[in-house]
């Protein structure tokens, strides 16, 4: 038998590995059910499991893209340890509870975390984990270095530009975040703040065009004064001639 079950509880995988089905009908994947498998490739979860218990999958290091179906509300710290070979991670919206380094590993580099996708390369001494919680509870507030904090949410915005609580912190926060996308030279995030029409007015929009010649972003200032030219106008016609 590849699989030791108990009321609905997958306990242990003792199969060959390559591409595991999961029964149907169970309702958790257990401790440490597929801990170091370093054989399972891929793994198809059933809509009737609703948790994936602590050190689930940890260290299955051939493991590569693993999609947690939507009846799952819960995975437990560790679930997914050290899984070397995974690179990307979707999380759907029935997922309100992910435990503590339940996606810690270095070959991570994209989460999807209810519709929100991100990248998580480059976090510095900032965990993926930090970076999970924040994104699940949407607590962009949370305490965080900076330009971690503002290189995710640049990249969740590129993806999910209809968030109201994203929408709201990068609103309040826009005068530092801008300049950090300015700063970095991030043409990709500038031109979808700039298609949004939701963050650059009359009021901020000279400041930043000055912050991009002041910094020999010549780009961005092109985008800049094409925008405020096509929807923001200028109130003076002297002004254009001077940018």
């Amino acid at each position: 038998m590849d699989f030791v079950i108990e009321n609905g509880v997958l306990k242990k995988y003792q199969g060959s590995g390559g591409d595991v089905i999961i029964p149907d009908g169970m309702t958790s994947i257990g401790k440490k059910a597929f801990c170091a498998c370093s054989s399972v490739v891929s793994v198809t979860i059933p809509n009737s499991v609703i948790s994936i218990r602590y050190e689930a999958f940890k260290d299955c290091s051939s493991l590569t893209t693993v999609t947690i179906p939507n009846s799952v509300t819960s995975i437990e710290g560790r679930a997914f340890e050290d899984c070397s070979s995974l690179t990307s991670v979707t999380i759907l919206d029935s997922v309100t509870s992910i435990g503590e380094e339940a996606f810690r590993w270095k070959s991570l580099t994209s989460v999807t975390i209810h519709g929100m996708t991100f990248s998580v390369v480059n976090t510095g001494d900032v965990s993926s984990d930090e970076i999970i919680q924040m994104v699940l509870h949407r607590d962009f507030s949370v305490k965080m270095n900076h330009d971690v904090k503002y290189a995710v949410l640049a990249s969740i915005f590129r993806n999910q530009q209809e968030d109201e609580t994203l929408n709201a912190y990068i609103k309040k926060n826009f005068s530092k975040i801008f300049p950090f996308l300015i700063d970095r030279d991030d043409i990709e995030t500038v031109t979808a703040v700039i298609k949004s029409e939701k963050f650059l007015t009359k009021r901020n929009i000279d400041k930043f065009i000055q912050y991009a010649i002041d910094n020999r972003h010549i780009e961005i200032q092109l985008l800049l004064t094409n925008y405020k030219r096509e929807k923001i106008g200028y109130t003076d016609p002297a002004k254009k001639l001077k940018l």
